[in-house]
């Protein structure tokens, strides 16, 4: 065996020692970690450097240095798997290695590069096949395709680069020791690019752990937020016995009637939870007005007529700080709240808008809130039967109300059973 050859051998021992080292984790599931490490790419510059049998060698080292890590372990279900998904990868390798090595002669650098990617993306795609295959229990891969594509075009460029450079080096009078400085040249520079691949990525896992960490933490003081003000709202209500219950029944009416007219149910969500805070802003409304027995004089009622704008800068004030809903969700919310009391005929508060100025999702909370109230008892009056709170949305269908809503709520009424259970299991949600 020739120096020159030796180098190789030489010189590639301790680079896949340091490829095995040289690893990060992926969470498959809940319960398993898959580790990468830079074998695939040692591997093949094993083979666009040497031959067949330099590759067998990196091969056999591997997996020796794998063996001896794991030789407190060593049972044969321990070592089948991986020894499976090993041989696996390199044979796929060099399968691919030799259908597309004829590009570099083609093509140059750009044809290595195009080269190395496709070998390099076919070996990852079997490896994510065949660990699957081998633990079939594990059902997703949490991000690991969108990484495992960052670190092939990392692997790639790194590749066809080094390559590129050893082609281009001269060979000198020496043509064997001017090979051996140029397998140390590009030793050097694979140990140097593993170490800072391993630094690089390690860096972006724990930002990334960090980040979902705060997102975790984002998500739970949003749903602690809205629950708070879902609280607030209810508060309202157990304090006066004539109102108990209002918000939860809008909320449902509002379900039911968009549901009815065919919305989706990104949309009755945000119904739902508008509906639940609709009357929030009667937090800031005297109580004596609040819950005044008898009907409101011109002046309470005129004060009464302000908590739809109350609530919107309430909700505002709150739900600027969450990220959980987006700011066109945020606005059909704000909407719900400051206008389910406008008229289509421009008669209602507080803006007096009428017909489209109108928010979809406020002509619809007006049905449902009116609804409600009808058929509530208040101080002031008896609850009407349900016939006649419908007889009267219809009568008001076109001036007060939205008469495709108002058509929704009359087919609700012959069908309340089949869409109880609609409401149902938006509330399980």
């Amino acid at each position: 065996m020739s120096w020159t050859i030796l180098s190789v051998y030489l010189s590639f021992a301790p680079m896949i020692f340091l490829a095995y080292r040289t690893h990060i984790f992926f969470r498959l599931g809940r319960t398993v970690d898959y580790r990468v490490d830079g074998r695939r790419f040692v591997w093949l510059a094993g083979m666009w450097i040497g031959n067949l049998s330099l590759t067998l060698y990196l091969f056999a080292l591997y997996w020796l240095i794998y063996l001896l890590s794991q030789r407190k372990m060593l049972k044969l279900k321990v070592v089948f798997k991986p020894s499976l998904l090993f041989a696996s990868e390199a044979f796929i390798m060099l399968i691919f290695f030799k259908l597309t090595a004829w590009m570099s002669s083609y093509a140059g650098l750009l044809g290595t590069y195009g080269s190395i990617l496709v070998t390099l993306h076919i070996v990852n795609v079997t490896s994510m096949i065949v660990y699957r295959r081998l633990h079939s229990g594990q059902q997703t891969f949490l991000g690991y395709k969108r990484k495992l594509i960052e670190l092939t075009w990392m692997d790639t460029f790194t590749l066809s680069f080094l390559i590129d450079v050893r082609q281009a080096l001269p060979i000198g009078q020496s043509e064997e020791w001017s090979q051996i400085l140029t397998q140390i040249f590009l030793w050097l520079s694979a140990m140097g690019w593993i170490r800072f691949r391993r630094k690089s990525i390690s860096q972006k896992l724990i930002h990334d752990s960090t980040l979902m960490k705060l997102n975790n933490t984002s998500e739970q003081l949003n749903v602690a937020n809205e629950q708070i003000l879902t609280a607030f709202a209810r508060s309202l209500e157990t304090r006066d016995a004539y109102t108990a219950g209002h918000s939860e029944r809008v909320a449902k009416y509002g379900v039911l009637i968009a549901s009815e007219m065919g919305f989706k149910l990104s949309d009755l969500r945000l119904i739902k939870l508008g509906g639940l805070l609709h009357d929030v802003g009667k937090i800031g409304i005297p109580d004596s007005i609040l819950y005044k027995e008898g009907k409101l004089t011109e002046s309470e009622y005129h004060i009464m007529k302000q908590h739809p704008q109350i609530g919107e800068k309430l909700l505002r004030g709150v739900y600027h700080y969450l990220s959980s809903i987006s700011e066109d969700e945020k606005d059909l919310i704000y909407g719900i709240v400051l206008f389910h009391h406008e008229r289509m005929d421009g008669r209602g508060y507080p803006y007096g808008l009428k017909e489209r100025q109108i928010p979809v999702f406020a002509r619809i909370m007006a049905v449902a809130d009116a609804y409600d109230a009808m058929t509530s008892n208040r101080s002031y009056r008896k609850a009407m039967y349900p016939e006649h709170a419908l007889q009267q949305l219809k009568e008001g269908a076109g001036t007060q109300f939205w008469p495709p809503a108002v058509e929704a709520m009359l087919r609700i009424n012959r069908q309340t059973s089949s869409l109880d259970d609609i409401w149902i299991a938006m509330r399980n949600k």
